[in-house]
């Protein structure tokens, strides 16, 4: 009844909006259901100086089937990293099982890796200031506030091009996987991570592209958007 009578829906994916729109003669509209928090803004000379030969990545996520975290851990195992030294930070909930630690084992002879289990908040958002970009291997998100996160530290994302994560990561700011099936995803998952380790130029763009589009999905802006939808549904009703 409320989706028959509305004038206006927000929708948080394409895959909600094909859903609704056979359902209501509203206006439908695409809206992540959450924004940025903007701590501070980074100089472009800031940024350029900070990606060098030392390339600093962070995944954060609870370890269960919908995270993914073997698809990053398989992907990292085929990177090139071209003599570059190469950091992941994993910072999660749960509880490692044999597999996954399986996975661990021939990666440690190639790079760096941080395992953070259940840390504060702010000491999350430290590591994300610390970090180069974002590897966020879900394939079922609305958003999901940790990708806002990241962008709000003007991290590029590789993420699946799915749900809210579609609508949150733009084309300049990261790198859209498609969600065909666990195997592709593994290699361009890999493919986009040596891409922003050994392209700087990639790497400094999407950095300033992100953190333009966390101004695009800021808190401030999203209230700007609603109360003007808000005024305009009521001037037509």
């Amino acid at each position: 009844r409320s989706v028959k009578n509305a004038s206006l829906i927000y929708l948080f994916s394409k895959e909600d909006l094909e859903v609704v729109q056979h359902l209501t003669k509203a206006s439908l509209k695409l809206q992540i259901d959450t924004g940025t928090e903007i701590s501070y803004k980074a100089k472009a000379e800031e940024i350029f100086s900070k990606h060098n030969d030392e390339i600093n990545a962070i995944w954060v996520g609870s370890i269960s089937s919908r995270k993914c975290p073997e698809i990053l851990l398989k992907a990292l195992d085929k990177v090139n990293f071209n003599g570059k030294k190469f950091t992941l930070t994993m910072v999660y909930t749960g509880e490692f099982d044999d597999a996954l630690n399986e996975l661990l084992i021939p990666l440690k002879n190639k790079i760096n890796i941080f395992l953070k289990n259940n840390i504060a908040k702010d000491e999350v958002q430290q590591l994300m200031k610390e970090s180069d970009f974002f590897i966020h291997t879900s394939y079922r998100e609305a958003a999901s506030a940790v990708i806002l996160e990241a962008i709000s530290n003007g991290l590029p994302v590789i993420c699946h091009d799915v749900s809210g994560m579609a609508l949150a990561v733009s084309d300049d700011s990261g790198i859209k996987i498609p969600l065909v099936s666990y195997n592709l995803s593994i290699k361009l998952f890999a493919e986009a991570t040596s891409k922003l380790i050994n392209n700087k130029a990639m790497l400094d763009t999407k950095t300033l592209a992100s953190f333009r589009r966390a101004e695009e999905l800021s808190w401030k802006k999203k209230a700007q958007i609603i109360a003007n939808d808000y005024i305009e549904v009521y001037k037509n009703s």
